[in-house]
């Protein structure tokens, strides 16, 4: 079987991004996370703690990123923090939790921890196929 140049570089990065999923992985439940899957966001992993969800994608520089803002996860629907009247709520649809300060310390400390975990991916695909 004849491998292009190409072929070659393809394969190896597809190795790369597979390891750096599993690692990611790994060190998101060593941190205690949950991973699930949200049928709203198929193309997305969402991490789960304290009540709380963010979806990750893989993004253009070979890293898993945090896709949008973070929320409180409410029958199965991502409730996003807004501020209304001067209050703070996580809101879905029609459903709508009042935030208040032991929440919004657990909301901080979720992503706290996530960005963590995001923060010591390594950038597989920096090597180059000579």
């Amino acid at each position: 079987m004849h491998l292009t140049r190409w072929t070659v570089s393809v394969r190896y990065h597809l190795y790369l991004a597979e390891k750096t999923l599993t690692e990611l992985l790994e060190n998101l439940v060593d941190a205690g996370f949950s991973l699930r899957s949200l049928p709203a966001y198929p193309r997305h992993l969402a991490a789960e703690k304290y009540n709380f969800v963010a979806l990750l994608e893989w993004a253009k520089d070979n890293r898993w990123r945090q896709f949008s803002s973070a929320g409180m996860l409410i029958d199965g629907q991502i409730a996003l923090l807004v501020e209304r009247d001067g209050r703070s709520s996580f809101v879905c649809k029609s459903k709508q939790v009042p935030a208040d300060d032991a929440m919004m310390g657990q909301y901080h400390q979720f992503q706290h921890e996530l960005d963590n975990v995001l923060v010591t991916q390594s950038n597989p695909i920096s090597a180059k196929i000579g």
